[in-house]
């Protein structure tokens, strides 16, 4: 009599859905299948080289905890670390700046900063649909969340502070700390390496990976984990659970737009990139100066430069032909650095509703109805939280309620 392994079926071949295949295929003892609707795996996480520049459609860098460094050391990504460059960071308030605060405003806020963090406890406090700007500027003042935290947020979330939820972000610190972070990590030839790695591991032990497939519950599984976006789920889970996927669909998502150029430019500042707040002249949220970041992001001596838009900018920028963009970005330079310099290569990657908005009703939903409901399990960036760290994380997560149940 032959024993039929437990059936899996992994709905999104992105890095949320391939690091919890190749995770489970290490138990040998499921059959595991992960669908993807996409003629190409990877989801946002893509690296492209053209011209010599190298292009990263999403994520530039991944957090480092123990965990994750351990993780890309298993599937084998040749991993690289930071340049001494990268250790300096900049904000943008009307000039390019190490600190955007005044000097008034600074010793303003330096004693408020002292109270809070001697008092730890009782400004850790947030009411359900307090904002992060709310918070903020309850107990740090407005110049401080306008010209430093939100700009930072942005960074990161690819929204301002407003439309943040305040325990969302910031309700971790109320918890023990479990990992401690230690920089930030790529793979030599860009995140898309780490893509390229999960599917060679996931294919050699035998996991199937079936592109252009629209998943569909009728065929006979045993788990679904679904490792698509917040949109992309409801869509998915809709006919098998209406109520799930009506919470899904009230989750509000992100345009962004990444524009990457490759410009001559030796009078801007050498850094990890600059943070750029909403009233600024520019609807820019940030640059990344990925050539100051990690090395080999360009075969010359030019700069490799990536700059960040979301919501009705993003849509905007998406709609413009290639002279017009270029003449865009060359005007959103002259803003930031005071120079107009000619850009000699430019590439944009566009994501509608590429990312949750982590307000207060993606936190009622983290805290509602995340946990598997009759063998549903959800998976990715608006589950786990941002950032690729957090996705391993809750792979490891899952693999292990997996394998606990059927063993």
């Amino acid at each position: 009599m032959t024993n039929i392994k437990p059936r899996i079926h992994i709905v999104g071949a992105g890095f949320s859905g391939l690091s919890v295949a190749y995770l489970l295929s290490q138990y040998k003892m499921f059959d595991i299948t992960v669908y993807e609707k996409n003629l190409q795996i990877g989801g946002m996480l893509k690296s492209l080289t053209k011209e010599g520049l190298l292009i990263e459609s999403g994520a530039n860098s991944i957090l480092c905890t123990d965990e994750t460094l351990q993780f890309l050391k298993e599937i084998g990504v040749q991993c690289v670390f930071p340049l001494k460059t990268a250790k300096r960071r900049y904000f943008f308030r009307n000039r390019v700046t190490r600190w955007p605060l005044s000097l008034i405003e600074t010793i303003a806020f330096i004693p408020r900063v002292i109270f809070h963090l001697v008092t730890r406890k009782s400004f850790i406090k947030f009411t359900p649909k307090q904002t992060v700007a709310e918070w903020a500027q309850k107990y740090f003042g407005f110049a401080f969340t306008k010209y430093l935290l939100s700009p930072a947020l942005q960074g990161i979330y690819a929204v301002p502070a407003q439309h943040l939820n305040a325990e969302n972000i910031f309700g971790h610190l109320l918890k023990p700390k479990s990992e401690k972070y230690k920089g930030i990590v790529s793979g030599k030839t860009g995140m898309g390496e780490i893509i390229k790695c999960l599917e060679q591991k996931c294919l050699s032990q035998d996991v199937k990976i079936l592109t252009g497939e629209i998943y569909d519950f009728s065929l006979p599984h045993d788990i679904v984990i679904v490792a698509t976006s917040a949109q992309d789920a409801a869509r998915t889970v809709m006919l098998q659970n209406k109520f799930l996927g009506a919470e899904l669909e009230k989750i509000k998502m992100n345009h962004v737009v990444s524009v990457t150029c490759q410009v001559d430019d030796t009078t801007r500042p050498r850094g990890f990139g600059c943070l750029i707040p909403e009233t600024a002249e520019t609807r820019c949220l940030g640059v990344l100066f990925n050539s100051d970041i990690f090395e080999n992001r360009i075969q010359s001596n030019a700069s490799n430069e990536t700059y960040i838009f979301s919501n009705q900018e993003a849509e905007n920028i998406n709609q413009l032909k290639s002279d017009q963009l270029k003449n865009y970005m060359e005007k959103t330079r002259e803003i930031i650095f005071k120079t107009r310099t000619p850009i000699e290569n430019i590439y944009k990657s566009y994501w509608p509703d590429g990312l949750p908005i982590y307000d207060h009703v993606l936190a009622h939903f983290q805290n509602q109805f995340v946990t598997p409901k009759n063998n549903i399990y959800l998976h990715g960036n608006y589950v786990a939280g941002i950032g690729l760290s957090k996705i391993i994380k809750n792979s490891y997560d899952i693999s292990n309620q997996i394998k606990k149940a059927y063993s």
